[in-house]
């Protein structure tokens, strides 16, 4: 019986032994990384850093820097932007990675801006249409250019009051249901809100 007692508490530490010796070498394994995302103008701010496969990351901060604790020395990174082309760095074991980001002209032609952020064309819910005013022009010579708007984006309607040329036409958007009672377009000429067309 003592036999198997001993043998038992033997094989306990032994065990123990085992564990203790382990921590080490797994807190090893991992490390914190740091580094800084720039561009052509310099820091980007709110870059989303990724350690590939897992949900772990982080954002850049005002200053383009970011650390990640906690990284496998053999871990890939992934840094996304919108705008931007994402990239994927292997770690190999550094503990400083900064990064160029280049942008994609592409990614560039699906973001839509509107009037409270920016937003990618496949997730905005609202309606987004533009007509160029060169073509507009060309197709319907007019004196006005409201009128060249008329019947060109969906639910826009261009209303003439009088047969006077010197006055403004009424340009509804979407009806004249509305919680503010703003049924009318936000013009913005050459950067100043409340130009006239």
């Amino acid at each position: 019986m003592k036999q198997k007692a001993d043998f038992f508490f033997f094989l306990l530490g032994t065990l123990l032994l085992m564990v203790l010796l382990a921590l080490p070498v797994a807190a090893q394994n991992s490390m914190t990384v740091t580094g800084t995302v720039t561009d052509n103008l310099g820091p980007v701010i709110g870059v989303n850093v990724q350690i590939e496969g897992t949900t772990l990351g982080g954002i850049t901060d005002i200053d383009g820097n970011y650390t990640l604790n906690d990284v496998p020395a053999n871990a890939t990174l992934v840094f996304s932007y919108i705008g931007y082309q994402t990239q994927k760095i292997a770690v190999n074991g550094r503990t400083r990675i900064d990064v160029k980001m280049s942008e994609d002209s592409e990614m560039l032609s699906e973001v839509v801006v509107v009037g409270y952020g920016v937003q990618r064309k496949s997730d905005l819910t609202g309606s987004v249409a533009s007509v160029k005013t060169s073509d507009a022009l060309k197709s319907t010579p007019t004196g006005n250019v409201s009128d060249a708007l008329q019947g060109r984006m969906a639910g826009v309607s261009v209303l003439s009051g009088s047969g006077d040329p010197s006055q403004d036409n009424t340009i509804r958007v979407r009806g004249v249901n509305s919680i503010t009672a703003e049924t009318g377009p936000l013009v913005v000429v050459d950067g100043f809100i409340g130009g006239s067309l």
